[in-house]
């Protein structure tokens, strides 16, 4: 056992059998099986086991590693990683109303919407204020009910987050991609400017780091790597004439360049300028 409510064992003290988990080589018990809910949607070799406790859902979870060859898709297991169909580079902007802006080289391009997050977000902020409120009030120090609050929270969050990066990195690996280039979203790190954007993006780091993990998690797949760079001005660089223009985002959203008169989202600007 290795700190509070954590026991880790190494891969020849487990196994699973059907929804069944053998634990073996315990002090106390010789083998002792645990029934566990859900199913197994990975295969491959198994790494270390760790069992938790989560004190809030009052609940054990067993978190297995494995060096993946295969998941379950539907009924169907298929062998990973996939080889990417092609060789072509996609650049993806990270924001808050566009979660994604996606542009691959081929002139595709789309966007994932970003705003059920900051309605998530809206949501569970009040609720956590009102009732944050009553526990002031009450003098109360600490709460589970709020723990669970914060909780819930991040779990719908995680959950629209894990349900669009798999969504994107499918539809990208039909169209042929073979390499994702991420710009992380400026703002978040040697960025004084304060205001309602820039303090949502501060508070939300979380989530951009998240999106990046499961993005590199779920294209590794499919053997499409992911590189991380800064996008520092790239919304400001017009994708036809090719020069960066200050003022250029004439409305919210959008990106006017003053040379050509075209109008562009100003969020595939940058995922466009991402890969130059």
């Amino acid at each position: 056992m290795k700190g509070e409510g954590l026991i880790v064992l190494r891969n020849d003290q487990y196994k699973i059998e059907g929804n069944k988990l053998i634990l073996k080589g315990l002090e106390k018990f010789k083998r002792l099986e645990i029934q566990f809910k859900g199913r197994i949607h990975l295969k491959g070799k198994q790494g270390r086991l760790e069992i938790t406790y989560d004190p809030i859902r009052r609940k054990w979870y067993a978190h297995v590693s494995y060096t993946v060859e295969g998941r379950l898709y539907g009924q169907e297991w298929v062998e990973l990683p996939r080889q990417p169909l092609g060789n072509l580079p996609a650049g993806i902007d990270l924001g808050v109303n566009n979660l994604m802006a996606v542009y691959v080289e081929n002139g595709e391009s789309f966007l994932v919407n970003g705003r059920p997050l900051k309605s998530i977000d809206f949501y569970w902020q009040k609720r956590i204020a009102e009732y944050q409120s009553k526990i002031n009030k009450s003098g109360a120090k600490k709460s589970k009910k709020l723990s669970g609050m914060h909780l819930k929270a991040k779990l719908q969050a995680r959950h629209y987050i894990n349900t669009r990066v798999r969504q994107t990195v499918e539809k990208l690996y039909r169209l042929g991609v073979s390499r994702i280039v991420v710009g992380y979203p400026k703002g978040i790190s040697g960025n004084s400017n304060k205001g309602k954007k820039q303090n949502y993006l501060l508070s939300h780091v979380w989530r951009f780091n998240y999106v990046i993990k499961r993005l590199k998690e779920v294209a590794g797949e499919y053997d499409i790597r992911v590189l991380v760079v800064d996008e520092v001005f790239t919304s400001k660089r017009c994708p036809v004439c090719g020069r960066p223009h200050e003022g250029a985002r004439f409305l919210r959203g959008l990106f006017k360049c003053p040379e050509t008169g075209l109008v562009f989202n100003s969020d595939l600007v940058g995922a466009f300028n991402i890969l130059k």
